[in-house]
């Protein structure tokens, strides 16, 4: 049944993202095992990451009907939010001076404008959207890797720069600007397109968010910061040592023909468009294995301070800085009102800086391969209008399934305007409907008949931009018994018009990437969102 909000809840309840709120009503054990497949939220106790074992294959076996049965019969009670788990966020204070004057909240690493980014224990979410400066507690996005499409056919590397970028004698070939790439798998600094007459090489930092092979950049307090001097004396030391450069200087992720290169190559490669440009980079380190992943965000967080990183360095240095950003997100509103975007928008208003972000790339019509199913995957988005009161409005939401299990978090965000009020329904595959769920009522970790759960939150007046909001959740099982995903097959989100003056709206599925795990029997683990419009 749904719950009503009464005044008291609605305070906190309306300051804090719906998945803040799923997150923080799971117990310590469960969100150990969510931090392997979700980027926002990490384990930050070495205690919890041995009290847990890794999700295995043979552990991950059919829950039985019986076990469910039980389980619903006698309902866990969360006695305490866990505190050894944490979520990556930002906070949205009301006005600029807020920011600046709050104290310092838990976990927090930066801040700009009206917003801080913090790492906060899922125990200290409540508390620090109680305080009557904050507006809105945002859960971070997860961010989508880049996966170039590999081919056979050999590709001749161009005779000298491809481009030179205006005809004016300032900045020609990106002379005296900071060129600084954020990406992911890796700079190999050792690449001809990026070596000196010297032998040296051209980058003059590189942040590794994941790294603890350096100390952290002072600021920012993780990960490893190479400079310069480090990684010369890397490619000196190489021949003696036999081994490459960057194995001396090893960062937490490189890979061959790795994102994060290629993109640098074209931006300021010595064939490349900036070839005079001086070169700085953050690798936002995306863990493979699963203990990694459960210590480690990898999300539009990192984004910010990864921003925040080289614009200080280019005022160090005393030169322009362009920026760009080779990694996107599916979540909020689309409008520029998200955190991320709040916190880019607020860097640029100091002349001399720019920013590139990628578009994503979703839109994917057709497979590559026999088994891709990225042309699913891509997607994301669907939009329409309830024609009236009393109509109604159908999405499918498809997830994937056939020999798959998808045991991440499924995440659908319904944007519409806020003098409309809509009421959801949604009905899994084979199953009844569950609502309709009318505005400021919600749904929270209701059991299905699989095991799996559903949530639903139908909020009016989000703080970000003032529209209604609509969030639903398919969250998995993981017990002893073993783990359900969410069901395979059509869901259909149903939108009834309660009150319609314009009717309009935007949906999106927020999803991680898709990450094969291991097989169980004749079914396949997936850490995956697939789903299409």
């Amino acid at each position: 049944m749904a719950k009503k909000l009464t005044k008291a809840h609605a305070l906190n309840a309306q300051k804090l993202h719906p998945k803040l709120r799923v997150f923080a009503n799971g117990d310590r054990e469960v969100n150990a095992i969510r931090a392997e497949h979700c980027s926002g939220i990490a384990v930050t106790t070495k205690k919890l990451l041995a009290d847990v074992p890794e999700l295995r294959g043979d552990e991950a076996t059919p829950v039985a009907l019986s076990a469910l049965s039980k389980a619903a019969a006698t309902p866990n009670t969360l006695k305490a939010v866990p505190r050894d788990v944490a979520a990556s966020v930002f906070i949205h204070t009301r006005r600029s001076e807020d920011a600046r004057t709050l104290a310092p909240v838990p976990g927090e690493k930066a801040r700009r404008g009206n917003l801080i980014a913090a790492d906060v224990p899922l125990g200290d979410l409540d508390a620090v959207a109680a305080h009557e400066d904050v507006l809105f507690i945002e859960a971070s996005e997860p961010l989508k890797t880049p996966r170039p499409v590999k081919i056979n056919a050999g590709v001749a590397a161009p005779a000298k720069s491809v481009r030179v970028v205006g005809r004016e004698k300032l900045h020609r070939k990106g002379a005296g600007v900071l060129v600084g790439i954020i990406d992911v798998g890796g700079f190999d600094f050792t690449h001809p397109d990026f070596r000196t007459a010297r032998g040296g090489t051209r980058f003059l930092r590189i942040w590794d968010q994941g790294g603890d092979r350096r100390p952290p950049p002072k600021a920012q307090g993780y990960g490893a910061e190479f400079t310069q001097e480090h990684l010369d004396a890397a490619i000196k030391a190489a021949p003696k040592l036999g081994v490459p450069a960057y194995e001396i200087e090893r960062q937490s992720q490189l890979s061959p023909s790795a994102h994060a290169t290629h993109v640098a190559s074209i931006a300021a490669g010595n064939r490349g468009v900036a070839p005079a440009a001086t070169l700085a980079a953050v690798l936002v380190s995306l863990p493979d294995e699963d203990y990694d992943r459960r210590s480690s965000f990898y999300d539009s967080t990192r984004i910010a301070h990864a921003m925040d990183y080289l614009l200080a360095l280019g005022e160090e240095l005393k030169l322009p800085v362009s920026l760009n950003v080779s990694l996107g997100t599916n979540g909020h509103a689309h409008d520029g009102s998200s955190g991320v975007n709040r916190w880019l928008d607020s860097a640029l208003t100091q002349p001399g800086r720019a920013i590139c972000v990628a578009a994503g790339n979703a839109g994917q019509e057709r497979a590559e391969t026999p088994d891709d199913i990225g042309f699913i995957m891509g997607r994301i988005h669907s939009s329409g209008r309830v024609a009236s009161r009393g109509l109604a409005h159908d999405l499918e939401w498809i997830v994937v399934g056939n020999t798959t299990v998808d045991i991440s978090e499924n995440e659908l965000e319904i944007w519409y305007g806020a003098q409309d009020r809509f009421a959801v329904s949604v009905k899994p595959p084979g199953r009844d409907w569950i609502g309709p769920i009318s505005p400021r009522q919600f749904v929270e970790n209701q059991q299905l008949a699989d095991g799996s759960f559903l949530s639903i939150y139908n909020e009016l007046y989000h703080p970000a931009n003032g529209s209604n909001y609509i969030g639903i959740y398919l969250s998995p099982l993981f017990s002893e018994s073993g783990v359900v995903g969410a069901s395979a097959g059509t869901w259909t989100v149903r939108l009834h018009g309660e009150e319609v003056r314009d009717g309009t709206f935007h949906a999106w599925i927020e999803r991680d990437d898709a990450r094969p795990l291991r097989r169980v029997g004749e079914r396949e683990l997936m850490s995956r969102r697939p789903a299409r419009r």
